[in-house]
């Protein structure tokens, strides 16, 4: 096997071996544990004799305002030239909506060619639920002939995938991180796609066949999904301290969904792809949701917390925020009964820090 970025990939002969330079007697035991790449060396892997090769060296940053991304389209045996059509349409349409839900203060770059992976065996795990498991090695190979500048890979497929058998859309893996205050752990799992740190996240969209981009609604739907997925990688994993908690460390969740405390809540007094609904407050003890009276509640664009937490805009310009404590838990409706807690961003920070690039 040969070791390359902490990965082991397994030459498929003797003649492979001797292919790449190499002889048996370069081979060496170890007791450690690797990753491993399911698809075997076959020939001469440019990836191996490149004497003008840089070294690898850990590439995270915080990038937040020049986003790059390029998109992958999974195919199992075959597929259909309206799937490309609606892809191509898709994607032309994201920068321009990531732009806008951001208040222009940061954009997306798409411009790099669409990947066409057709499953060889290695790709692909077929399930008994008849729907079919994407592994990493597919993210792998893209690198294997793309260049590893990419903050977030995009994965369309032509087949169900396991999660689209309950109510997700579309998921978020996180790859890397090194911004603090997000209330996140530094994180580097970039080996296993890979990348050596550039790579932020995989967005796995599923199957194309389920997105509309025919019609202007259709399109909104797919994009506030895309741009909901893109703004996990900062959001919405926060909390703040409530001195009102009766508990040592007075850390308060109040603002997440408290199912996965990975979105906003329902009762979050502003909107965000990740949730929320903008209560309007009646000042007779009742709120009003903004997002009912929206004419198309795919339009979204990012909350001021969401570009704080991005690190867009200083903590200066957070105003507080407030969240709905409903009259009757678990209360639901465009108007319900209850009260406002105020939340500032020196609470915020005094949780889940300030909002920074980590230098460690």
């Amino acid at each position: 096997k040969y070791k390359n970025n902490g990965i082991l990939q397994l030459f498929e002969s003797v003649g492979a071996v001797t292919a790449n330079r190499f002889n048996l007697e370069h081979a060496v035991n170890s007791t450690r544990t690797f990753f491993t790449r399911s698809m075997p060396i076959t020939n001469l892997d440019k990836n191996i004799f490149n004497p003008v090769a840089k070294p690898i060296y850990d590439s995270r940053d915080c990038e937040n305002k020049n986003l790059k991304a390029a998109v992958i389209f999974l195919v199992d045996k075959s597929y259909e030239p309206e799937q490309i059509q609606k892809l191509q349409t898709i994607k032309k349409a994201i920068p321009a909506q990531f732009v806008w839900a951001t208040d222009e203060l940061s954009s997306i770059d798409l411009n790099h060619p669409t990947s066409v992976l057709f499953d060889d065996g290695y790709f692909l795990t077929k399930r008994n639920d008849n729907t079919t498991e994407i592994k990493n090695e597919a993210i792998n190979s893209f690198y294997d002939n793309n260049p590893d500048i990419f903050d977030f890979i995009f994965v369309w497929t032509n087949f169900k995938i396991p999660s689209e058998k309950t109510n997700e859309i579309a998921h978020f893996i996180p790859v890397t991180n090194r911004q603090e205050g997000l209330n996140k752990s530094m994180l580097d799992r970039s080996e296993v796609y890979g990348s050596t740190g550039k790579l932020k996240g995989i967005i796995i969209m599923g199957n194309i066949n389920k997105y509309n981009a025919q019609t202007g609604r259709g399109l909104n739907e797919t994009l506030n999904v895309i741009n909901h997925e893109i703004l996990h990688n900062w959001s919405a994993y926060i909390n703040f301290n409530d001195e009102s908690i009766d508990d040592e460390d007075q850390n308060s969740l109040a603002l997440l969904r408290d199912d996965d405390l990975s979105h906003w809540s329902y009762y979050a007094g502003f909107i965000s792809p990740l949730g929320g609904s903008g209560w309007i407050d009646n000042n007779n003890g009742t709120f009003t949701s903004k997002l009912s009276k929206m004419a198309d509640t795919n339009l979204r664009p990012y909350s001021k917390l969401d570009l704080y937490l991005m690190g867009l805009i200083p903590y200066q310009l957070l105003e507080p925020m407030f969240y709905v404590v409903p009259e009757k838990v678990g209360a639901t409706g465009n108007t319900i009964s209850g009260s406002a807690k105020w939340v500032s961003v020196e609470q915020i920070i005094q949780s889940s820090g300030k909002v920074k690039c980590s230098l460690d």
